[in-house]
């Protein structure tokens, strides 16, 4: 979405995503946080991290359910769950 671990050509990439018209939804990782924005009808979500500390509190992880007219995003411990 927007953090300094994405790539610097976000509009001409997102361009390119959006005229395809192939792209539903971009997941990515690393910023550590949940983050969830729908720009030209592309869903773009960063996951929680993986792990962010000791112990089960400190980590996250997903389950992405792709259906005919929908994603579910079905999040465990940091991760939330999301409908796209």
């Amino acid at each position: 979405v927007s953090n300094n671990f994405g790539i610097k050509s976000g509009p001409e990439v997102r361009k390119i995503l959006e005229d395809s018209g192939k792209v539903r939804a971009v997941f990515q990782g690393h910023n550590h946080i949940n983050e969830h924005k729908e720009i030209g009808d592309i869903h773009y979500v960063t996951l929680a991290a993986l792990i962010e500390g000791s112990g089960e509190q400190n980590n996250a992880y997903s389950i992405l359910d792709v259906y005919p007219d929908r994603l579910e995003v079905s999040g465990f411990r940091n991760q939330v769950d999301y409908s796209l």
